[in-house]
């Protein structure tokens, strides 16, 4: 069990006892002294147990407190990796090569026993974060100033070593913003490797969004696909391959040129649009049968950037302005109406 599932069973805990609470007002539900006094037995005792090995919020407050120190940790994880690597630069013309290379291998290792240190008095994973973002911002250093000085050729195998730290980080310690960030870099990686091999140069691969969609699809399907090792991290895989997914399809939506198709302009965005709306609304319906909330979040949000763009393609430079924001808020209002429909469909289909 992690986090995520033992702070699930809580909140269901409590989501039974306020229920149970309320039969028993209502009058539609008894439990005599004897059955009420072993329910809460048990539950003490698991929610006892999970807080012991888990930070858990007991209340709305406390989720809302959790999400400031998480969002507090991201900042202070910038901040410390970025003056990590700004020292390194501020004092690099003093060091020999040999104390520079030196530093550059042991700043990484220091982050990985800081890392695993936080892990072991840090149950809310906070400090932990910080620790293991900084160990990462000391290996791209290192990576990169390595490589400046030996004058080592540029190429993506930087991306794929920076890539599989943050994966193995990621993984050992249970965080999720290392393993998104790790499946990105992956991305970046064999996209560039796929553009040398078409004879292109690797940092091209930026400008072959064709390249990152194919990849983003495989990385959607696996978070699909049901696995005991990937399950923690299945909703990350969907999230990430999803989010490059529908940044590809945009980017090929209103610029053909960078397609590697032999089609004409309007057929290639004309594909990438309605490929578009096919993924937004499958991820939606399939979001709200499943319980995918993310998808449902990210679906929607994708549909309307598409569609509004598109609508500013078509209108903005011969509609009246006032027009052109009363169809927008209009169409608004219809998706409202169209999405409280499919979401009510779906509960009926569940």
């Amino acid at each position: 069990m992690d986090t995520s599932e033992a702070q699930a069973r809580l909140d269901r805990i409590g989501a039974f006892t306020a229920e149970l609470a309320a039969l028993e007002r209502d009058g539609v539900l008894s439990l005599d002294d004897g059955e009420r006094s072993a329910l809460a037995t048990y539950h003490q005792r698991i929610v006892s147990d999970l807080t012991t090995h888990f930070d858990l919020d007991r209340d709305e407050a406390q989720r809302q407190m959790s999400l400031g120190m998480r969002a507090a940790s991201i900042v202070g994880a910038i901040a410390l990796s970025a003056s990590v690597y700004l020292f390194f630069f501020r004092i690099w013309g003093l060091l020999a090569t040999s104390a520079q290379v030196s530093l550059l291998v042991a700043a990484p290792l220091a982050g990985v026993v800081l890392t695993e240190a936080a892990s072991r008095f840090d149950k809310s994973r906070h400090f932990v974060l910080i620790a293991a973002l900084v160990a990462f911002a000391c290996l791209v250093a290192n990576v990169s100033m390595i490589g400046h000085i030996f004058a080592m050729t540029d190429s993506p195998d930087a991306l794929l070593v920076w890539s599989a730290f943050a994966l193995a980080i990621g993984y050992a310690y249970g965080l999720r913003l290392l393993v998104a960030g790790g499946l990105i870099l992956a991305i970046a990686f064999l996209a560039g490797r796929t553009v040398a091999a078409a004879g292109g140069e690797w940092s091209e691969a930026g400008r072959r969004p064709e390249v990152w969609l194919a990849m983003a699809l495989l990385l959607l399907v696996a978070g699909a696909v049901r696995s005991t090792r990937r399950r923690r991290f299945a909703s990350t895989y969907r999230n990430v391959g999803l989010s490059v997914a529908l940044i590809a399809l945009w980017i090929l939506s209103i610029n053909a040129d960078l397609s590697a198709l032999r089609w004409s302009e309007t057929a290639i965005k004309a594909t990438y649009q309605i490929g578009g709306f096919v993924l937004t609304g499958s991820v939606i319906m399939l979001g709200l049968r499943t319980d995918w909330t993310e998808g449902v979040y990210l679906g929607a949000l994708g549909f309307i950037v598409l569609l509004y763009t598109k609508f500013f393609q078509w209108w903005w430079d011969w509609m009246p302005a006032y027009l052109f924001f009363l169809i927008v808020g209009l169409v608004a209002v219809g998706m409202i109406l169209v999405l409280r429909r499919v979401r009510a469909l779906a509960t009926v289909f569940a």
